[in-house]
């Protein structure tokens, strides 16, 4: 091999390494396509029956059918957003049912395309319609949190226990159990998503006669040039049973705290604080720090009768309380209900060893 071919084949591989080096991942978001539907409010009154509402009520429709769609995506798809939502108007020349009235939304559809040199990938995400239970209709057997709404009747959900290698989970409330996807039971756990369905249908329906809510789908077909639009009812409530199903929706389960008591902990004081009591302490445990709760009255004496001898970085051994509460947030609060032993020279120390 000569050396001018050895230079160039030195040039090349280390140009192919800077370009490797070089080489980014491309992510594109591309419109999908659109998801049409319809809110159709029925009633046998002065309001819906002439087609109107009240203005103030249509905005809070929009916006909690904003919250629906929305929430949904954030919730199955995080940070990829794949939809924007729209008002959209009617067609010129489609006849207003008699009766009722429907607000027509339009959803514009994304994907994530991820390119790598030139390999192209699609990166997964979830079809919210689907697991919203408004991608078949009504009467079809099949999941989806309008749909499951009602086989729980709008109990709040307990639990959801999951299966190895399957894409359907047990879902449990206090009087039910179902199985359905993971993706409607990630629903179907969110306060917003139960709250934005409440008041979409109860309060609108609330004291008219004959009162129907519906969600109304597009279907687009295209058959030897010939475009064909069919419309399909996703979803039917009706008031009555149904309404009273629905009202439970913002109710939750009181759930009791969890109570893990830990004894003979070894612990760091990180903070002190002498003049708040038992509060405003923090401890270093398992490598992390701590807020902390000193509930030993005795050892807060002692500690308050002579606070020189006692300094942040002082070792603990302790007896320890975790609880657990749950709510809109899972809280974790860590208490010292007895100090075992002052960790320290003798000439400062608080408690001794107690001798067995």
């Amino acid at each position: 091999m000569t050396d001018f071919f050895k230079h160039n084949l030195r040039n090349k591989n280390m140009t192919d390494k800077q370009q490797d080096k070089t080489t980014k991942k491309k992510v594109e978001r591309k419109f999908k396509g659109v998801e049409r539907f319809t809110l159709s409010y029925d009633a046998s009154d002065s309001e819906y029956a002439e087609h109107k509402i009240n203005a103030h009520n249509l905005v809070k429709v929009v916006n909690e059918m904003i919250t629906l769609i929305e929430r949904s995506d954030k919730l199955l798809n995080g940070k990829q957003k794949t939809v924007e939502i729209f008002l959209q108007a009617p067609e010129s020349g489609v006849i207003v049912k008699k009766g009722s009235l429907q607000i027509p939304f339009a959803v514009e559809l994304y994907e994530y395309i991820c390119t790598v040199k030139d390999i192209v990938t699609t990166i997964e995400t979830k079809d919210i319609f689907t697991a919203l239970g408004l991608g078949i209709p009504s009467a079809s057997v099949g999941y989806g949190v309008f749909k499951d709404i009602f086989r729980t009747k709008g109990e709040p959900v307990i639990d959801v226990k999951t299966q190895d290698g399957s894409n359907e989970v047990e879902l449990l409330t206090e009087n039910t159990k179902i199985k359905t996807t993971k993706e409607t039971a990630i629903l179907m756990q969110d306060d917003e998503i139960r709250r934005a369905i409440k008041d979409l249908t109860v309060a609108p329906l609330a004291n008219k006669v004959d009162a129907v809510f519906k969600i109304k789908r597009e279907e687009t077909t295209e058959e030897q040039g010939e475009i064909t639009t069919e419309e399909t009812v996703a979803v039917e409530i009706e008031s009555g049973k149904e309404i009273e199903t629905l009202t439970k929706l913002s109710e939750r389960i009181a759930q009791e705290p969890e109570v893990e008591l830990k004894p003979e902990q070894l612990i760091t004081i990180t903070q002190i604080n002498f003049s708040s009591g038992e509060s405003g302490w923090k401890m270093r445990l398992d490598g992390k720090e701590r807020a902390v709760v000193l509930q030993d009255v005795a050892f807060m004496a002692s500690i308050n009768a002579d606070q020189a001898s006692f300094r942040k970085g002082d070792w603990l051994k302790v007896n320890l309380k975790r609880v657990k509460t749950f709510g809109t947030q899972t809280k974790t609060t860590y208490i010292i209900t007895e100090v075992l032993e002052h960790l320290v020279g003798k000439d400062r120390k608080l408690i001794e060893k107690q001798d067995e």
